[in-house]
């Protein structure tokens, strides 16, 4: 994970000095390659999240361990369609919040999530017959209806 950082009060020939910097940023390290000035701006990154033009080294410091503590999990691979989602106030909310968030395993929208309810017995016990006549479609759209969900490109994922 990575930011290019231009310094933007240190113009050669019209040009911004600029560097691709690694995560996390030691501001010594940004000094010797851009030099020292009060102003820069992130003018790309790789990082799984959106970051702000004028993020400080700390704050872009700040967001790398918190994308890291979610490295490995579920949550790391759609953390930006978890944040465009609206249903979290920044990245250190969704962190807290990470053991309140189940992944659908192996659903890939509502429907899915109906029959894991159906075959985990969310409904008691349903007998055979009638599990063939259930509207997993409809059955999804009622229960999304009733909780916190958000669909994303990796499956399901419910907010407890």
């Amino acid at each position: 994970m990575g930011v290019y950082l231009s310094n933007q009060g240190n113009c050669k020939d019209g040009e911004h000095l600029g560097a691709w910097f690694n995560l996390p940023i030691d501001p010594e390290g940004v000094a010797e390659k851009i030099g020292l000035y009060a102003e820069y701006a992130v003018h790309n990154y790789l990082l799984p999240i959106e970051v702000g033009d004028y993020e400080s080294i700390e704050r872009l410091n700040h967001l790398y361990m918190l994308v890291e503590e979610l490295n490995g999990t579920p949550l790391y691979g759609v953390l930006r369609e978890l944040m465009a989602s609206g249903h979290f106030d920044g990245l250190e909310d969704l962190v807290a919040r990470q053991d309140d968030i189940r992944y659908w395993a192996d659903c890939h929208d509502m429907s899915g999530v109906a029959r894991k309810y159906v075959e985990e017995g969310y409904f008691d016990q349903i007998p055979e017959i009638i599990e063939w006549c259930i509207d997993y479609e409809r059955l999804g759209r009622a229960i999304a209806a009733k909780g916190e969900f958000i669909e994303t490109k990796h499956g399901v994922f419910e907010i407890w």
